[in-house]
């Protein structure tokens, strides 16, 4: 797609929509009209290269499965299972129940290299016991993870290859049954972790040694039949605006991103 942007500025997680309403080409970043672009297609995608990018649109959305399509235009779209529940409010996401419902796919990260992922979750479990909520995790601890440690009383992510590690993001009695965003970034050169919740740090991590990915799980910890999965079952949250980025974001960056689009979650 062939676009100009005069005058306008974008930065990571930014989403461009375009349409086209009685002949006139119209555009919004997050929801909000700019002025002075020229459009030679219509679209909406993310504009900051992300390997992955899934909000709310889906096709072949059935009772049994579909697809949560990848807006990146990187060919990453995720598959649905037991699908979730969609909801059109806050611009649309989807409520995976805890149980069943849950995504899987490829994130597009490169491996022993920076990354850094974004989201936006409503966290509605109160199961007792640990969930997975993102994972790359294989059958030997490789990957990273987001979910709940601390028999489920906080979010932790991991991001390293085999067991150890673990950082506590917040409580998770002090996100429930709201929206927030999470941010976590990877520096490999310095194996650090850093992690925010609301554009806002929280905690950082140095472990490790090496990081490899394999297929990205949402809504849970693991591939179906591994240790991971029944170590870290599935979650029950809605999930949407999810983000995967083979670089480093800033503090300035991050807080940027929140304060674009925490007003579609009424914040």
């Amino acid at each position: 797609m062939v676009f100009t942007l005069s005058g306008v500025t974008i930065s990571p997680g930014d989403i461009i929509t375009v349409t086209i309403a009685d002949n006139t080409i119209q555009s919004a970043i997050d929801g909000t009209y700019v002025t002075g672009q020229t459009f030679q297609n219509t679209d909406v995608f993310n504009c900051v290269g992300a390997t992955l990018f899934l909000d709310q649109y889906a096709t072949n959305f059935g009772p049994n499965s579909g697809t949560w399509n990848d807006l990146s235009y990187s060919g990453n779209d995720a598959t649905f299972v037991s699908n979730p529940t969609y909801s059109d409010s806050n611009d649309g996401y989807f409520i995976f129940d805890g149980t069943a419902s849950y995504a899987y796919g490829n994130c597009g990260l490169t491996n022993n290299a920076d990354f850094s992922v974004n989201f936006w979750m409503y966290y509605i479990s109160n199961n007792a016991g640990n969930q997975g909520i993102l994972s790359t995790w294989d059958t030997s601890w490789n990957g990273f993870a987001i979910g709940t440690g601390g028999s489920g009383s906080n979010i932790r992510s991991w991001t390293n290859n085999g067991a150890g590690g673990g950082l506590d993001w917040a409580t998770t009695a002090s996100i429930r049954n709201g929206w927030h965003m999470f941010t976590l970034t990877y520096k490999f050169s310095t194996k650090t972790q850093r992690v925010y919740i609301d554009g806002v740090f929280k905690a950082s991590e140095s472990f490790g040694s090496a990081i490899t990915h394999s297929t990205l799980q949402i809504a849970r910890g693991g591939a179906t039949g591994s240790t991971q999965l029944a170590s870290y079952p599935l979650t029950n949250a809605r999930i949407t605006h999810l983000g995967f980025y083979n670089s480093v974001f800033t503090d300035n960056q991050v807080a940027y991103m929140f304060s674009r689009i925490k007003s579609r979650f009424g914040l």
